[in-house]
């Protein structure tokens, strides 16, 4: 595998209780967030940091990154979520184990396969994500759950009053009476509807608004029509967009990206050209997509930042050596799609106001002129 160098940045921005636009200090801005690929930062007790699948919210001043630990076995199960924070985006402490399979319980009673009998423990979860609830004031933390092989696709679901938890089991779902495999959460920062997106064995990509309590869903109310695995969700310029992969497993490929001008419940998902170029952006830079952040700065200026997750399937130590890759998902001048970009050492304060020069291949910075990008070789 190639040692590329990435940054970790920030994702879905929820404080006291509320959806926030995801403003930061300035210090988080322009402190390089510097991480190999194919290494992993150590938290402050210098242990490694595993939170793979996982999300950020900025929650009380603070950085939370939720994740699944590592993936063991020969299943390559994870056994609980981790939860960290950081108060610049370099330095994480571990702040617990906020869940565990052991703690799920009557999973499944009857399955839309038609599955009767209850699978023996223990159980694989995936893709963590959490949000707060503020009509009924608590988190709630959801994941793809699964038996090791794969055989039951749902959803789990548990709540607590603390984002660090420890997450209380509510219950599994599947999702309007269909199973439901990588997913993600995504709350609507203007309407604060809630939806699950995720993968469904129909090859699609599907989304369904979440009851008011966020414990079930309220029926399907659109899909991509494409296979796709890993979705991610955001919303820029007044449309909402899933970035996601092809479906290979734990192999990196190209990535997708769908895009609605009609809302999450859009009857017709868009699929655009190819949101990358250059070497290795066939592969989506040797990883997969797990969460699409919207940070937001001072002046009310954006930037999209992209996490994923470099599985390492055929690197040493296997998927069990994962790490991460973060970097940053520009528009594409002329308003014509996005461009996710390689970047080594890079800042957030670096690509605020740029955007993808198609015509010059390359990343064009704020105050440059166009045909003045800095090209990707």
């Amino acid at each position: 595998m190639l040692a590329l160098r990435v940054l970790l940045t920030l994702l879905p921005a929820l404080a006291a209780g509320r959806t926030l636009p995801g403003v930061s200090e300035p210090s988080a801005e322009t402190t390089p967030i510097a991480l190999q690929g194919g290494t992993r930062p150590l938290d402050t007790d210098g242990n490694e940091l595993r939170a793979h699948g996982g999300g950020l919210v900025r929650h009380e001043g603070l950085w939370w990154w939720v994740g699944t630990s590592q993936k063991v076995g020969d299943a390559l199960c994870s056994t609980h979520v981790n939860v960290y924070s950081s108060e610049d985006l370099r330095s994480w402490s571990h702040r617990g184990v906020a869940f565990t399979w052991q703690q799920i319980t009557g999973f499944p009673d009857v399955s839309p396969y038609g599955h009767l009998e209850r699978p023996p423990p223990p159980y694989r979860i995936e893709r963590p994500k959490v949000l707060f609830n503020a009509v009924h004031r608590r988190w709630t933390l959801f994941f793809h759950l699964d038996t090791p092989n794969f055989e039951v696709p749902a959803v789990g679901v548990a709540i607590s009053n603390n984002i660090t938890g420890p997450y209380t089991w509510v219950r599994h779902i599947f999702p309007d009476n269909n199973t439901s495999y990588d997913m993600t959460v995504y709350q609507d920062p203007a309407s604060g509807d809630a939806y699950l997106v995720r993968s469904c064995p129909v090859m699609t990509i599907a989304v369904s608004r979440l009851h008011p309590d966020w414990l079930d869903t309220d029926g399907l109310c659109s899909k991509t029509g494409l296979g796709a695995e890993g979705p991610a969700v955001f919303h820029a310029n007044g449309r909402h967009y899933i970035f996601a992969s092809h479906l290979t497993g734990w192999a990196p490929n190209p990535p997708l990206l769908h895009e609605s001008t009609a809302g999450m419940c859009s009857t017709a998902w868009r699929l655009l050209p190819q949101p990358s170029h250059g070497p290795l952006a066939g592969i989506t830079y040797d990883a997969q997509s797990t969460f699409i952040h919207t940070h937001t700065f001072s002046d009310g200026q954006h930037l999209l930042l992209w996490m994923g997750d470099r599985w390492n399937a055929q690197g040493p130590g296997g998927v069990g050596n994962a790490t991460y890759v973060w970097l940053p998902l520009l528009p594409r001048a002329g308003g014509q799609g996005f461009e996710l970009v390689w970047a080594e050492g890079w800042t957030l304060a670096q690509y605020k106001g740029a955007v993808w020069d198609e015509a010059a291949r390359g990343v064009r910075f704020a105050g440059e002129r166009q045909g003045g990008a800095a090209a990707v070789s």
